[in-house]
């Protein structure tokens, strides 16, 4: 009997064993994370745990208090840096500056870490990643004949573009045009078919008004206003000739001037071979005897010196 069911739990262990494989074997396969290659004893773990167990990034201190901690370390050092924080036991600011030191060795060392498997990572892609492909060689003429096609176009477009704009200005130019002697045309054909009543209105007025004017002055009055027009035509006539009369003046004035001026200064004619003649004056000079007094000598060898003072002699 215990035979037979040692046998029936074989049977029923092959059969669980055998469902289990076809359900891992319908179930896909789900690729693992890849997981980031630091041992749980490498510095960045350590200064993970450090952190963990020793309050954090300020050693357990509330940060007003780390901040000036770390202000009057670098300002007065370790040996002096109780003395500054009055209000902190001895032993607590010992134990923090201990603390400070370890943090800032594990930090220094995880940095390191880091940097390192950042730089074994940049290799290992480096010999992954496959050979860049050469880029092919370019032919300096092809180049060349490329860039001068591509500025012909643009050439041909600029100068399209400006014959269009200059079509489409003078076009809008002649429609102004039209337009314009259109509107002139239709306006004289209404003026010459209906006069307009308020210009005969302003011509009649006017008419009244003249004829009010000259109702109002008589015969004699008539005869001063003539006096008094031809005195004041009289008056412009003078002024007219008086001005006219210092016109002549100074055209006169001028001209005499001008020729004055032409007799004082004469212009010679260009003549290359003047210039390596003599002057009169080398010519007087050169001819002048030995024992006439010369004139001072302007030259780089014999520059003239003022009198020397007598306490300097």
């Amino acid at each position: 009997m215990e035979k037979a069911n040692g046998d029936i739990r074989k049977v029923i262990d092959d059969i669980d064993k055998r469902e289990k494989r076809i359900v891992d074997l319908q179930t896909p396969a789900i690729r693992p994370k890849q997981q980031v290659d630091i041992e749980f004893d490498s510095p960045v773990s350590e200064f993970q745990n450090f952190l963990a167990k020793n309050g954090g990034r300020t050693g357990g201190w509330d940060p007003e208090s780390h901040a000036e901690f770390l202000r009057q370390l670098q300002r007065h050092g370790e040996n002096d840096l109780p003395s500054y924080l009055p209000n902190i036991p001895e032993e607590s600011v010992r134990a923090h500056i201990e603390w400070n030191k370890k943090f800032l060795e594990l930090k220094q060392l995880m940095k390191a870490a880091i940097n390192e498997m950042r730089e074994n990572n940049r290799k290992a892609k480096q010999v992954i990643d496959p050979e860049e492909p050469k880029a092919p060689k370019v032919d300096p003429e092809i180049v060349k004949l490329r860039l001068q096609e591509r500025e012909r176009v643009k050439q041909m477009r600029k100068q399209k573009a400006a014959e269009e704009a200059e079509k489409a200005k003078k076009a809008n130019d002649d429609f102004k045009k039209k337009k314009f002697v259109q509107l002139k045309q239709e306006l004289m054909r209404k003026s010459s078919k209906r006069p307009s009543p308020i210009k005969e209105v302003n011509e009649e007025k006017e008419k009244e008004k003249i004829d009010l004017r000259r109702q109002k002055f008589k015969p004699d009055d008539w005869d001063k206003i003539r006096k008094r027009d031809a005195a004041a035509e009289e008056r412009r006539l003078a002024v007219k000739q008086a001005q006219e009369a210092a016109r002549i003046a100074r055209e006169e004035k001028e001209r005499k001037l001008a020729e004055a001026n032409a007799k004082k200064f004469r212009h010679a004619k260009r003549d290359p071979e003047r210039l390596m003649k003599p002057t009169a004056a080398v010519l007087a000079r050169k001819n002048a005897e030995d024992d006439e007094p010369k004139g001072p000598v302007n030259s780089v060898f014999a520059i003239p010196h003022r009198a020397v003072p007598a306490w300097m002699v």
